[in-house]
C-alpha cells in the first residue's frame, strides 16, 4: 500500500517538529493498517515539484495524506503554498481522497481564546472558500488543538479533536526511556516568537527575551542540583544563545533522532516548542511543562499532566517566584503510559475506519 504523504521530506533539515508529526503519524497509521505500509513522502515546501515527478503513483494511490503543520489559520494574513494551491491543483483536479491530520491553528496571539479565532478566522472570504474545498475532498480531518477544532466546528466541517501525532514520535523510532539525568531546557523558535508574547516593541528587544529567559532557567535549575541542557531545534537560537549557556550544556543537532535520544534521559522537558513537548510526554514517563508562544501551544491541553504557562507570563517572573515557578515544574505529574496507551487505540480505531 503506497500512501502519499505531504510533509518535509528531509526529517533532518529545518523544523523537526514537522518529522515528529510524520514520524508519529506513520506509527498510528501503520498500526491501523492490514497490509504493509509504503511511504511516499512529498515535499511541502517544493511547490508541486514532487507531485508532477511521482504523478503516477500517487493518482494510482488515489489519495493525499497531509501531515501536520498548522494548516488552520486567516489566509489573508499568510498562505503558503500547501494551504491552497495542493488542493485545487492536485487533490480536486487528480479527484485525490485526502487525509488532513494533526493539523492546529496558527496565530502568534497568546491571548485569542478558541472562539476568537474561529471568529478571526471566519471574516476572510478566501480563508472560508479554501476551508469547504478541502471539507469536499476529505476523508478523514483531525485536529490537535481547541483553536483549529472551534473554526471547523463554526463551519460544520466535520472533524475529530485528537492529540498530536508528534506524541507517538519515539514509538515510531523505537526509542524507549533510558534515565533522569537531564533537565532540558528548549528555547522558543527565534522566527515564531512574536513581539506580543516577548513584550517587545521591535525586534531587537524580541529575540532579548529567550537571551534572558533561557540563561536565568539553566541556572535555577543548577542551582536545585538538577543538570539542565538547553535544547535548541533550530540554528538561529543556537547563534542567539551560543556565548550565554556554556557551550557543554547547549544542544543543537540537525539529526532528529538524536534529539529525541536526548529528551528519552530527561527526568523534565520545559519547552517553549510544542514538538519538543509532545514527544518527550509520549514516552509515558517524563514531566513535561510547555511554555506557548502562540496559539499552537493549546495543543498540549489534550494532556492534563503537561503543565501549561504563556511565554510572556513566565518571563516576567524574577527572583524567588521564578525560582518556586522552576520548582514547581519539577513537581509535575510524569506522562501517564495508560492515558497515552488509551489516546493511541482511539486514533487507531479512527483510522481503521476510513482507511
Amino acid at each position: 500500500m503506497i500512501i502519499p504523504t505531504l510533509t518535509r521530506r528531509d526529517f533532518n533539515k529545518g523544523n523537526i517538529g514537522d518529522a515528529y508529526i510524520c514520524m508519529g503519524l506513520q506509527y498510528l497509521w501503520e498500526k491501523a493498517s492490514e497490509s504493509p505500509v509504503s511511504w511516499l513522502l512529498l515535499d511541502k515546501f517544493d511547490r508541486g515539484k514532487d507531485f508532477e515527478g511521482f504523478e503516477a503513483l500517487i493518482r494510482n494511490a488515489g489519495r493525499l495524506v497531509i501531515a501536520g503543520t498548522p494548516q488552520y489559520n486567516n489566509l489573508d494574513d499568510w498562505s503558503f503554498w500547501y494551504d491552497e494551491s495542493v488542493w485545487t491543483e492536485y487533490v480536486a483536479k487528480w479527484g485525490l481522497k485526502a487525509y488532513a491530520l494533526a493539523g492546529g491553528s496558527g496565530h502568534p496571539s497568546l491571548s485569542m481564546t478558541p472562539k476568537d479565532f474561529a471568529a478571526y478566522c471566519m471574516a476572510s472570504t478566501r480563508t472560508r472558500r479554501a476551508l469547504r474545498l478541502r471539507s469536499n475532498h476529505s476523508v478523514l480531518t483531525t485536529v490537535r488543538d481547541p483553536h483549529a477544532q472551534a473554526l471547523l466546528d463554526s463551519m460544520y466541517i466535520d472533524n475529530h479533536y485528537m492529540p498530536c501525532t508528534a506524541t507517538w514520535a519515539m514509538h515510531k523510532r523505537g526509542i524507549k526511556k533510558s534515565s533522569d539525568e537531564f533537565v532540558a531546557l528548549v528555547a522558543p523558535s527565534a522566527h515564531h516568537l512574536s513581539h506580543a508574547a516577548a513584550l517587545a516593541d521591535n525586534d531587537e528587544q524580541r529575540l532579548q527575551a529567550p537571551k534572558d529567559l533561557m540563561p536565568r532557567m539553566y541556572q535555577v535549575f543548577n542551582r536545585l542540583g538538577k543538570r539542565p541542557i538547553v535544547v535548541c531545534h533550530g540554528i538561529k537560537e543556537y547563534m542567539l544563545l551560543r556565548g550565554i549557556i556554556p557551550t557543554e550544556d547547549l544542544w543543537y543537532s540537525n539529526d532528529s533522532h538524536s534529539t529525541l535520544q536526548l529528551y528519552a534521559r530527561c527526568e523534565l522537558v520545559v519547552s517553549c516548542r510544542l514538538h519538543g513537548a509532545l514527544p518527550a510526554y509520549g514516552l509515558g514517563s517524563t514531566k513535561v511543562h510547555m511554555i506557548g508562544i502562540d496559539t499552537r501551544g493549546s495543543a498540549v491541553w489534550a494532556f492534563p499532566q503537561i503543565g501549561y504557562n504563556k511565554f510572556s507570563d513566565v518571563l516576567t517572573l524574577y527572583g524567588k517566584s521564578f525560582e518556586a515557578w522552576c520548582e514547581q515544574t519539577l513537581e509535575l505529574e510524569p506522562g501517564d503510559s495508560a492515558f497515552i496507551k488509551k489516546a493511541e487505540q482511539e486514533y487507531i480505531t479512527l483510522l481503521k475506519k476510513r482507511i
